[in-house]
Parts: C-alpha cells; structure tokens; sequence
C-alpha cells in the first residue's frame, strides 16, 4: 500500500458491528498498480449511510528486491473478473 485514507464521517460505539465494502476502480488498474475504495457501515446506526470512507493506492512491490514490480497476470485477472461479477449483481 503507497497510499491510504479514511474519511470518518459518523462516531461508532461499541459494541457494534462494522460492515466494510471495497471495490477495485478498474479504469486504474495497471500492471502494477490500483486504487481501492471502501465504505464502512454500523448495524447499530443503519446501513443508509457510511459511518467512514476510504481509499488507497495499491502498488506491487517485490521486496526481496526492494523495488516496485508487476502483480501476478492471474492476480490482474481474477480482480477483473470479480468486479465484472460485482457490477452485473448490482445491476439486477
């Protein structure tokens, strides 16, 4: 992770339990890189709106190099593939 950030935008009190979704912006997915974004939600205070909003930068990192590399091609494709799968559920 390069980059990373959360907006917190209601106070949650425990106990409480916390819903968190992330989706893959696909337009940025690279060889080597992505951006992530996640909602988090309270099933005390409702599942309307977010309780906090975030998103990253994801970047491949070979670390026995200590250097940025590719992620794995079946990596790149599964994410693909997944959130295809994601989109067409949300538009039923």
């Amino acid at each position: 992770m390069a980059e990373a950030s959360c907006k917190f935008r209601r106070p949650v009190q425990f106990p409480d339990n916390l819903i968190t979704v992330s989706n893959i912006d696909l337009e940025t997915l690279e060889d080597d890189c992505f951006h992530m974004s996640y909602r988090m939600y309270s099933e005390k205070l409702g599942l309307e709106f977010p309780v906090a909003k975030g998103d990253s930068l994801i970047v491949g990192y070979n670390y026995r190099q200590n250097k940025r590399s590719n992620f794995p091609q079946e990596f790149l494709d599964s994410i693909v593939s997944s959130e295809k799968e994601l989109l067409l559920e949300a538009e039923e």
